[in-house]
Parts: C-alpha cells; sequence; structure tokens
C-alpha cells in the first residue's frame, strides 16, 4: 500500500510548515482535498504544561468540545474544497466515553457528512497473544465536506 500511494504523489512537492495550534490555523478557502487529523483526546493526551496545549487552554470537556474542537473542525471545513475529505481519528476514552461520538455530531453540524468508519490499526499492545488481539483499534472516521 505504502509503495502505491507514494507512486500516486508527484515527484517534487511543495510543503508549508506552520507552527500554530490547529484552532487557529486558517487555510486558504477551498485550497485542500483531503485533511487528516489525530487531535489530543482530551483528558488523555497532556504532552507539556505549555499554555499552547489544548488541554491548558480548554481545560473543561465542554470548553475542549465546543472551543479547541469545534474551532479545528471550522478551520477543517473553510479549507477543504467542496467534496473533498476530513479524516479523523478519534476514540472515546475512561475520562470522557462519548469524545467520538460527540465529535462526530459537532463535525456534522458544522457542514461535514459522515461517509466511513474505519478501524485504525495502531501499535501492538503488550503481553497479547492472539494474532486478532495484538493491535489496539481507533475509529478513523471519513467525512465530505457539503
Amino acid at each position: 500500500m505504502r509503495n502505491e500511494l507514494l507512486t500516486l504523489l508527484p515527484r517534487h512537492v511543495n510543503v508549508e510548515l506552520y507552527q500554530k495550534g490547529s484552532e487557529h490555523f486558517r487555510p486558504e478557502k477551498g485550497s485542500i482535498h483531503c485533511a487528516m487529523t489525530s487531535p489530543p483526546y482530551w483528558g488523555l493526551e497532556k504532552y507539556t504544561h505549555e499554555e499552547t496545549q489544548s488541554w491548558v487552554r480548554y481545560p473543561g470537556k465542554n470548553e475542549w468540545l465546543h472551543g479547541f474542537m469545534a474551532d479545528t473542525l471550522r478551520n477543517c471545513h473553510y479549507g477543504i474544497r467542496n467534496n473533498g475529505y476530513l479524516i479523523l481519528n478519534i476514540a472515546g476514552t475512561k475520562e470522557y466515553p462519548s469524545l467520538h461520538t460527540d465529535v462526530v455530531t459537532l463535525a456534522e453540524g458544522l457542514g461535514f457528512r459522515l461517509i466511513a468508519t474505519h478501524d485504525l490499526r495502531l501499535s501492538k499492545m503488550v503481553g497479547t497473544k492472539s494474532a486478532d488481539a495484538s493491535f489496539k483499534l481507533e475509529p478513523c472516521f471519513v467525512f465530505t465536506r457539503r
């Protein structure tokens, strides 16, 4: 699969990197064919204590969902062209079991249409023996922009 994907890409690709939170980055309108994000899960992924971190800026569930996540999705919707795609990897957690369903509902309310859900296979889990149980699976939601 990886080699197949590489043959689809042009030989020379221009890349722009922005050192901004996704809730602050506003791409050019309609400039994106496909965006993929795996945002930090509220209450679980705390990378640093810097003020730029979503869990620091938006400490409550509702603040995080309607501040950080909503602004991120609004920016994606603005930047993705009509019939473009948003791929979103997010799962519920012990601290926030409905995280993934709340984010999907939010995305649909902001103008995305859910068209597919796939299992994203993550790293091998320590101590598992069965081939099926050796990898953690998380949902990966595929949306189109309406």
